[in-house]
């Protein structure tokens, strides 16, 4: 697992569907980063991070960059499962350890996506107490 130890991660279930499949029948390697990205916004939603009012108070989350390993392929109509677990890593840099799997509970890919907060007002990286406090 991708997971930080002693963390309950968070699930999000979902299933494949056609067109995110390429000509081979399989998941198109950009859609796994859709998987991933859903997770998140729905991860940081549950710890009552809302997008709109942060981007609204001058705030933007970003991704700098993004690890991800494939280890298998998903087909049309699998079941799948994507879990989450954060961990804060400096002042500024949010690091999301993320893993799919097949409902069977084979492993499909790993991800380590790195994040940081950003006033828009100056374009510069900010850790805000109420967002780090929220998401660790």
């Amino acid at each position: 697992m991708n997971e930080i130890p002693n963390q309950t991660p968070f699930i999000w279930h979902s299933e494949v569907r056609g067109y995110e499949l390429d000509l081979q029948g399989i998941v198109n390697n950009a859609v796994y980063l859709q998987y991933l990205d859903h997770t998140r916004v729905l991860y940081l939603c549950s710890k009552g991070i809302d997008w709109e009012i942060w981007h609204k108070n001058g705030y933007n989350l970003v991704v700098r960059h993004i690890d991800l390993h494939l280890k298998h392929s998903l087909r049309q109509h699998d079941q799948f499962y994507v879990t989450a677990t954060v961990e804060k890593q400096g002042r500024l840099k949010v690091l999301f350890h993320q893993s799919i799997y097949k409902k069977d509970d084979t492993l499909i890919a790993t991800a380590i996506t790195t994040c940081i907060c950003v006033a828009i007002a100056t374009n510069k990286p900010v850790a805000p107490l109420e967002f780090m406090q929220a998401i660790t």
